[in-house]
């Protein structure tokens, strides 16, 4: 989980019960893979109980993939399997990708990807910003445009790449429908969601960047900087929103208000005490696109390679 401090975690490992319970896991381990060793690799249940005890290591993933062969007899087994494993570990790669492949054995079914995608949702409300999961909800709207790898394509562009191996998403012509623009529409407002509930949210504003430019019938600048004015007037020290700023500034830049934000910034860093690094850079992006700040631009470099001298090099 995000937010958690390392001396948290070297002080929890330092308890007696938690190491206890560590050593306990380990004598699981080696037994179960011992046993597993043994039966020469081809017993599916030993791989689930190995996995339930670590859901990290791929070859074991990798194999029980092989024993399953091209079909899978009992889907819900599987996928409660990778459900109690990201319980267990929720950033586990082998994992995701297993359900992946699980899903795309059922053959996209759009009852199970519908199901996926709310399962997402409850997962992102434990924790928002788990790009795993927020990988493998774009995994599942791929799909549920016609995808077979997961890919997201629109107009012959590819917004996002293929997660799997497989054929491409030669059937996407459906983007074009009123039902998947309204599920990607959905998912902007879902990005929305997230961003307000936690400004530090990268992955949404990332979806975000990637879904709006495509979607201009429900696209304003005007909301966009409101939420990013939110954010940083909320958290100025707080990279992400200024990530989207720019991202913002170097493709809408013709259509901003430049001496309104730029103002804004100006009363911003004044209220941070004139030092602040991210107003700082911030407000250097704006100027870059209004004539005449050179020696605007100058200054703000200076005043950061006085404040943040580790990256002088970056701002010489």
């Amino acid at each position: 989980m995000h937010g958690r401090k390392r001396t948290e975690y070297k002080a929890r490992m330092s308890d007696p019960k938690v190491v206890a319970g560590l050593q306990h896991k380990a004598k699981q381990w080696f037994k179960l893979n011992d046993e597993l060793i043994n039966r020469g690799g081809s017993s599916l249940e030993l791989i689930a109980n190995l996995l339930t005890v670590n859901p990290d290591p791929i070859y074991l993933w990798n194999r029980r993939r092989t024993l399953l062969g091209d079909t899978i007899d009992d889907l819900e087994s599987e996928l409660k399997l990778t459900q109690t494993c990201l319980e267990r570990n929720p950033k586990a790669y082998g994992t995701w990708f297993h359900r992946k492949w699980c899903i795309l054995k059922a053959g996209r079914e759009e009852s199970i990807l519908q199901r996926e995608l709310a399962l997402c949702t409850q997962f992102l409300n434990l924790d928002e910003r788990n790009f795993h999961c927020w990988n493998y909800r774009r995994f599942v709207v791929g799909c549920l445009c016609g995808s077979m790898n997961g890919e997201i394509v629109f107009h012959d562009e590819v917004l996002f790449g293929s997660q799997v191996g497989g054929k491409s998403s030669n059937d996407c012509s459906a983007f074009q429908d009123k039902k998947t623009h309204d599920l990607l529409a959905s998912e902007v407002e879902f990005t929305t969601e997230k961003i307000q509930q936690n400004f530090s949210n990268g992955s949404a504003f990332h979806y975000r960047s990637k879904l709006l430019p495509y979607l201009p019938d429900i696209f304003s600048l005007d909301d966009e900087l409101e939420l990013i004015h939110n954010a940083i007037f909320t958290e100025p020290d707080d990279q992400t929103a200024w990530w989207y700023l720019q991202f913002l500034l170097e493709k809408y830049h013709a259509d901003f208000d430049l001496e309104t934000e730029k103002s804004l910034l100006e009363e911003l860093l004044e209220a941070e005490g004139g030092e602040s690094k991210w107003v700082l850079l911030g407000l250097y992006q704006v100027l870059r696109y209004m004539e005449g700040m050179e020696e605007n631009q100058e200054q703000i470099l200076r005043t950061l390679i006085r404040i943040d001298p580790d990256r002088k090099i970056r701002y010489e």
